[in-house]
């Protein structure tokens, strides 16, 4: 079994769709990867770490009425997000949930769209290749990876996003670890507001992973989510055949 979790984990380190595996061979498991669509897999509330990643900036807001298709199509989130050149992303663990937050305009915000669960990263693995930034030149100034995957978006516009603004409202100083430990220690910023200024994420407390989730989830209730079929258009990694160590 421990073969075969190793197996799954350099899967979804491809960045493979999750409509189609023909990297894995069928050893007699159910792990969601063989066959179906993958899955969100529960509990997510019980990830070990949560953060918001930011697409956009404050110079660059789109509009709210872009469909979340066309964002997710543009950035590539939907197997890997990515951090500025010489800034390794080393913060984000290994089954760490990352929410996608675009900034929008009118009125400005930030609003969350989609989530995916990250995978810790690899220098070299998970940087930038020559093919990948002539598809996407914004990966010339932004090459690093953290790849994710069971990756789910709301299906619409960005306008069905959860507002960040919101959830600093409702939480204030308890919205971002950096503000949470800070009054907790009676010294340093405690304004959720200024917390992310000039970073590529911001790490959540547990009750702010707590709230989004409970608000993406009534999100995906009323707007539904991008279909496997949907996300099967994008572009996706080539995926090797990947054996099972011993098996045979």
């Amino acid at each position: 079994m421990a073969k075969w979790e190793a197996t799954v984990t350099a899967y979804l380190a491809t960045g493979a769709c999750p409509a189609a595996t023909p990297g894995l061979a069928d050893e007699g498991i159910n792990v969601g990867l063989v066959g179906a669509p993958l899955q969100m897999p529960p509990p997510i509330e019980e990830a070990p770490q949560s953060f918001v990643k930011f697409f956009g900036t404050s110079t660059k807001r789109i509009d709210r009425s872009m469909e979340t298709f066309e964002e997710v199509s543009r950035t590539g989130n939907h197997w890997a997000v990515t951090y500025p050149r010489g800034k390794r992303p080393r913060r984000v663990q290994e089954g760490a949930i990352l929410f996608m937050g675009r900034m929008v305009k009118d009125p400005s915000d930030i609003l969350i769209y989609g989530r995916a669960i990250g995978m810790k990263h690899v220098p070299g693995r998970d940087d930038a290749t020559a093919e990948d930034i002539a598809r996407r030149p914004s990966k010339g100034d932004w090459p690093h990876y953290i790849r994710v995957h069971h990756a789910e978006f709301l299906a619409g516009t960005l306008a069905n996003g959860i507002s960040l603004k919101d959830l600093m409202d409702a939480l204030k100083s308890d919205a971002f670890m950096p503000t949470q430990r800070n009054a907790a220690k009676g010294e340093g910023n405690t304004d959720p507001r200024k917390a992310y200024m000039q970073q590529a994420v911001v790490e959540l407390t547990p009750q702010a992973n707590a709230w989004l989730n409970e608000r993406l989830q009534a999100a995906h209730a009323q707007h539904g989510k991008l279909a496997p079929a949907t996300l099967g258009q994008l572009d996706w990694p080539d995926v090797p055949v990947i054996a099972v160590e011993g098996a045979g």
